[in-house]
């Protein structure tokens, strides 16, 4: 059993997937007990081959492949496939440093509550190569702020015991958008939330393929959310979707850039 899995979807991403575990040290994960586990959700033929090439070059690395599944049920697999004792769900175009890495398995190492998750410093990167940085305080972590304002970072940037993953069924399949918001509130429901101070996780947001660009998409999603959590939300939060809902503000922003 490993200490710590990561485990990485990716579609059609080669070269990020490529670069991102072109970064890690073989050496360093298979010293601590981590494993990588790695998802290719539906890719083209040549890009598989690429995602399999990659994932060679790590002897922690073991590569799975699913038809075109969705990124929430590449993530359960690759949770049903792990045996480390906390779980780390990374994007494939994220980048942890060595140090954040022995930071936190310095932390699991000490074996604390199982009931908790971790969350991690995030500097996000967007196009203009502007970033900014955000450090999650611990009043600013739990389920109360969670309903009311919604989450500091997103789940790469966060570490879960293997305990709440099972209690919660992993992540919500059906879910078009929102996956992350809906795992924080679930978690926050049932554990506590730890913030941990490392060097951040580089995540980059504006690539032309993210969820945030399928507007559509992004609104039906908006619409699941609020049927699934209406009653958790609160009304300050609803009045939040409803708002951006009825003005397609993901559209407005997209016709903004433009």
């Amino acid at each position: 059993m490993f200490l710590l899995s990561i485990i990485i979807p990716t579609k059609n991403r080669s070269d990020f997937l490529r670069d991102n575990l072109a970064s890690l040290s073989d050496d360093f994960l298979l010293k601590n007990g981590i494993e990588l586990i790695v998802v290719d959700d539906g890719s083209v033929e040549d890009q598989r081959y690429n995602n399999k090439l990659a994932c060679n070059q790590l002897e922690s690395c073991t590569y799975y492949f699913q038809d075109l599944g969705g990124a929430p049920k590449a993530r359960n697999f690759g949770f049903f496939q792990s045996s480390g004792e906390y779980i780390w769900f990374l994007d494939d175009d994220d980048f942890v440093s060595e140090n954040t890495m022995r930071q936190v398995i310095e932390y699991l190492e000490k074996k604390p509550s199982e009931q908790h998750f971790i969350v991690l410093p995030c500097r996000k990167i967007f196009d203009n190569n502007k970033y900014v940085e955000i450090y999650p305080q611990g009043d600013n972590n739990n389920f109360e702020t969670y309903r009311t304002k919604g989450h500091q970072v997103n789940t790469s940037c966060t570490i879960f015991s293997r305990k709440v993953i099972n209690n919660l069924n992993g992540w919500d399949e059906i879910l078009k958008t929102g996956q992350d918001t809906d795992l924080f509130l679930r978690a926050s429901k049932i554990s506590n939330v730890i913030c941990l101070k490392t060097e951040p996780i580089i995540v980059y947001v504006a690539h032309s393929d993210r969820i945030g660009k399928k507007v559509f998409k992004q609104q039906y999603g908006k619409l699941q959310f609020l049927y699934k959590h209406w009653k958790t939300l609160s009304m300050r939060r609803r009045l939040y979707y409803i708002f951006t809902f009825i003005f397609w503000v993901p559209l407005l922003k997209k016709i903004m850039i433009k």
